[in-house]
């Protein structure tokens, strides 16, 4: 009977031997995996008061510049018209809405570009506070 009791006695420790093996043998590949998930440098925190950046997988990057609209052309021409007849606040207004609204739009680069030029000429005209005035809102 102590012949049974001892082989049993053997027979546990063999299996706890062979369990611990087993984990042994299956701990590196578990430690391989753990570690390709673990990024190689932590990702930078945003400035104070930033809001975090969301990051939605599921959305495509827009494209770099979306083609032109045969209605923001002629939000363009038109605002070009009533500069050209000297309504530059009618001008303006419309080139903002290009420029804000649109964003991004070639139509939206050319406002930009008349809104500097309006704030040029107020510039060059000695009207300072209006040159002011355009060249910070465009910041």
């Amino acid at each position: 009977m102590s012949g049974d009791k001892h082989h049993s006695h053997a027979s546990a420790h063999d299996r706890h031997e062979a369990a611990t093996q087993v984990q042994n043998a299956a701990a590196p590949a578990t430690l391989a995996v753990q570690a390709a998930e673990v990024p190689l440098a932590a990702p930078s925190r945003p400035a104070e008061g930033a809001a975090a950046p969301r990051i939605d997988s599921s959305a495509s990057p827009p494209p770099a510049s979306p083609p032109p609209t045969p209605l923001l052309s002629k939000l363009l021409n038109l605002a070009d018209m009533y500069r050209a007849e000297n309504s530059i606040h009618q001008a303006m207004s419309i080139y903002f809405e290009l420029a804000e609204e649109h964003a991004g739009a070639p139509e939206a680069y050319d406002a930009l570009e008349r809104l500097l030029e309006i704030a040029k000429s107020h510039e060059d005209a000695g009207e300072l506070r209006q040159a002011r005035s355009l060249y910070e809102r465009l910041l």
